[in-house]
């Protein structure tokens, strides 16, 4: 009789694949305060470690390895620069560059808070993917806005191509795309007044996505469109009243490249005004910034 073949009657233990997931923002930030130890006890990680989302738990503590041992090498303490070296990747723009991008963001980001349209969660010069900077931000419930507190929302929005204008000229990266702050805001005035009834007329004319079809009307465009060159007015009057702030806060983005909102606040002025702690954390101004907000926008109008 034939031997069986070697693999009958033997059992094979079948090996199960375990999915671990990649550690979010809060937990890279864990990860990072960890393996830092004593050193830089003082800063919010928090901005870093939005830089960083995407990397695994072992990358993470790499980069505070990599840090330590370049202020070793250093002979000295370790330095925020040492960390985001390990985290951002070089700096290759110019000096004029970067300076226009901090304005464009820190506009933003002065407007959101002095307007009290949300609270600054973090600011980044970090260029990634399709954007040269990012403000983030835990803005309003967008379920609960009034006519004055979504104006308000649109001028925070247009404020960067507002900065763009008042320190030389505005350019194609505040616009084009279907997520640029031009885009956004015009979005925003189209949902103002053909759908959520904020405008001059209670008319539902459909959600923003066919409200915005609506545009090829001449009465409904020129109604926006007066609208969002009032609002652009504002935005510019916004930043002529404070340019000295965004000025200072883009030049102190340009040494720090990645700020945390406690940090904005101070260099500002304002005071936590609560502003958004019930919302999402979204980006305001550029490309993806302008996709997150109009997602917010199109949840809640789902919603309503």
């Amino acid at each position: 009789m034939d031997a069986d073949p070697p693999h009958q009657g033997v059992k094979v233990a079948r090996r199960n694949t375990v999915h671990i997931p990649r550690p979010d923002i809060s937990a890279i930030a864990g990860i990072l305060r960890q393996h830092l130890r004593e050193a830089l006890p003082a800063e919010d990680l928090l901005p870093l470690a939005a830089i960083g989302q995407g990397a695994t738990g072992a990358e993470v503590a790499g980069w505070a390895r990599g840090a330590r041992m370049l202020a070793r090498e250093a002979g000295r303490e370790m330095v925020l620069g040492d960390l985001l070296g390990q985290i951002a990747p070089p700096e290759t723009r110019s000096p004029a560059q970067l300076l226009a991008v901090a304005r464009h963001e820190a506009a933003h980001a002065t407007a959101t808070e002095l307007l009290q349209v949300g609270t600054v969660t973090n600011l980044s010069l970090v260029s990634r993917g399709a954007f040269a900077g990012r403000t983030s931000a835990r803005l309003r419930e967008t379920l609960s806005m009034s006519a004055a507190e979504l104006d308000a929302l649109i001028v925070s929005t247009l404020a960067g191509r507002a900065a763009d204008e008042h320190w030389g000229r505005v350019t194609s990266g505040s616009a084009g795309g279907a997520g640029s702050d031009l885009a956004v805001a015009t979005s925003l005035v189209v949902g103002k007044h053909g759908t959520w009834g904020l405008g001059g007329s209670l008319l539902y004319r459909g959600d923003q996505a066919a409200a915005t079809n609506l545009l090829k009307d001449p009465a409904f465009r020129k109604t926006c469109e007066a609208d969002l060159d009032r609002l652009y007015g504002r935005a510019r009057d916004f930043l002529n009243r404070h340019a000295g702030l965004v000025d200072r806060l883009a030049h102190h983005l340009v040494e720090r490249r990645v700020m945390g909102g406690d940090e904005v606040r101070s260099l500002i002025g304002a005071q936590a005004s609560g502003a958004g702690d019930e919302g999402a954390v979204v980006a305001v101004g550029g490309v993806h910034a302008g996709r997150e907000l109009a997602a917010a926008f199109e949840r809640g109008s789902r919603h309503g």
